[in-house]
């Protein structure tokens, strides 16, 4: 099938960009991380590789493609990309080289303390009484190191307590991220709300499916 230039031209662009970063990753493997920010700037790299690498088999009209069946399914590739922007977005946050060395340990631990929490959730949901315990423990740790954090002791006592409960995985939000490194505000939430809606299975993912002629993994302008 012949598809239009505006949808060929992407694809081919994800895929040589996509083929650019495996050359760099394989150039570069197996070299020791000097810091933490490094070590986590490669798994991060390395997810967003694998990401990319997921939405070209989604996609026709690439090498990486499954051409026995031509398969249509713009909702889920536009997950992935949701999915793609939010591990770039960690990346910028986690691996900004150019803070110091309080800032980023403060981030870290901010960041360390949402996985405890959340991980003391599920565990206790499951029952896992023992690992939810584990996990406790290891957020009061985090808190601690927080508490006597130079940056952290700069935030405002609201501001402090709302981070001290490990809701909150950022200190910045997805814009002020996007916005810090060089991106559009309005742009990026225009994008981002429309793959959420997307993602979820809420009315305008899935009305006038009938009408538009798509979600029934067939080919259609709107797919493509």
């Amino acid at each position: 099938m012949k598809y239009s230039k505006d949808y060929t031209n992407s694809v081919s662009l994800l895929e040589n960009e996509l083929k650019k970063c495996f050359k760099l990753s394989n150039k570069y493997k197996g070299l020791p991380s000097p810091e933490g920010l490094h070590f986590y700037a490669s798994v991060l790299f390395t997810r967003m590789c694998t990401i990319g690498m997921s939405i070209l088999r989604l996609t026709n009209g690439n090498s990486f493609a499954d051409y026995k069946i031509e398969h249509w399914d713009y909702s889920s590739v536009a997950s992935l990309t949701r999915n793609l922007i939010d591990c770039l977005n960690t990346f910028f946050y986690l691996c900004e080289q150019k803070l110091a060395k309080e800032e980023w340990e403060c981030r870290w631990n901010i960041f360390n303390l949402h996985d405890a929490i959340t991980r003391k959730k599920i565990f206790e949901f499951r029952g896992s009484t023992r690992e939810a315990e584990r996990s406790a423990a290891h957020a009061d740790e985090i808190r601690n190191r927080l508490n006597s954090n130079i940056f952290f002791l700069t935030l405002t006592p609201r501001q402090q307590k709302h981070y001290l409960k490990g809701a909150a995985p950022f200190l910045l939000s997805k814009e002020e991220i996007v916005t810090r490194n060089g991106g559009n505000k309005n742009d990026f939430l225009g994008m981002y709300k429309f793959l959420s809606v997307q993602t979820h299975s809420y009315p305008m993912n899935f009305y006038r499916m009938g009408d538009a002629e798509r979600g029934r993994g067939v080919y259609s302008k709107i797919e493509e």
